[in-house]
């Protein structure tokens, strides 16, 4: 009975298309932001070509380009500064990194890297929407009399996590066709006769980057079902979403830090997307990950056992 449920569920959501919607805003703000890397590696190796005009214009006869490439740079600190011995070296160097970030190589952790950015709002809304589809109904839910209202309640939080999997996976798969064009856009615009991508390398874990978005997702969607059930209305999910965009951090043990401290171990940030800052604080990432699991798990059992304690007319 609760899989029937959950098939009626999804199937509102898909003729509702409010999930299409969001599927399309996030994609179109996370191509925004694949765009930003896309930029700065065009930008990259604008510096690169000027570096490499301007010293040439001042440089003897018996100039190698190559050589001055070879023999890298060193970064001389100061008290209050620091100077770059060799610029033309400098400038290759971030324009690989640059061009690195916008390759197939490193687009599926630029892919995760911004999801803190972009999931905390995404997944708050979808689980409003999912709860609300029940809340605003103007009939008798056909449901709740042919099964308990328990059972409704669980079949809710099955249909969030299938929700939660088809955003994610359209998420990567727009994401990654993004990432292709724009770097097929660069090879067909770069000379990368003196770049040699290859050097560089990713130290994040896959596995635990996929992890992470699959944390941040379930969190922040069990966050909005459990404000949508206690309160029935948007106001409580919109000021936690202003809470989380607007409002700096309180503490370092705000979860808003806790999350930021995580995503900073987690990856390797070579993108050039804005990432949140944070403070650092006493709590080991294992403890950190627990917290938000036992959050997580807290949230889901009291939507759980507040809708089951609803009124039938109103679950």
């Amino acid at each position: 009975m609760i899989m029937k449920s959950v098939k009626q569920d999804l199937r509102y959501v898909f003729l509702s298309n409010w999930l299409i919607y969001l599927v399309l805003i996030l994609s179109a703000l996370l191509s925004f932001m694949l765009l930003l890397n896309f930029q700065t590696a065009q930008n990259m190796d604008y510096n690169f070509n000027r570096s490499v005009a301007f010293v040439e214009s001042f440089a003897d006869e018996d100039f190698n380009l190559e050589e001055e490439l070879a023999r890298g740079y060193t970064r001389i600190e100061f008290e209050n500064g620091y100077a770059i011995d060799n610029s033309v070296a400098h400038s290759r160097a971030r324009a690989e990194e640059a061009i690195f970030v916008a390759s197939p190589r490193y687009a599926p952790f630029a892919i995760m890297e911004v999801s803190i950015l972009l999931f905390p709002v995404f997944f708050v809304i979808s689980g409003y929407l999912l709860i609300n589809a029940d809340n605003k109904s103007k009939v008798v839910k056909i449901k709740s009399v042919r099964q308990s209202r328990l059972n409704t309640a669980i079949s809710q939080l099955i249909t969030n996590g299938i929700i939660n999997a088809i955003i994610i996976t359209a998420y990567f798969i727009i994401g990654f066709v993004v990432a292709l064009v724009f770097h097929f856009m660069l090879q067909g615009e770069l000379d990368f006769t003196y770049y040699n991508l290859s050097r560089l390398e990713i130290t994040a874990s896959p596995i635990l980057g996929i992890l992470f978005v699959i944390f941040i997702s379930l969190f922040f969607s069990a966050m909005g079902m459990l404000l949508t059930t206690i309160f029935r209305n948007i106001y409580a999910p919109i000021a936690v979403i202003a809470f989380f965009i607007f409002i700096p951090t309180l503490s370092p043990y705000d979860p808003r830090n806790l999350l930021a401290v995580l995503n900073g171990s987690v990856f390797d940030h070579m993108g050039h997307a804005i990432q949140p800052d944070f403070i650092e604080q006493s709590l080991g990432n294992g403890v950190i990950v627990l917290i938000f699991a036992l959050a997580t798990v807290a949230m889901f059992v009291a939507n759980t056992y507040i809708a089951s304690k609803k009124s039938a007319y109103l679950i």
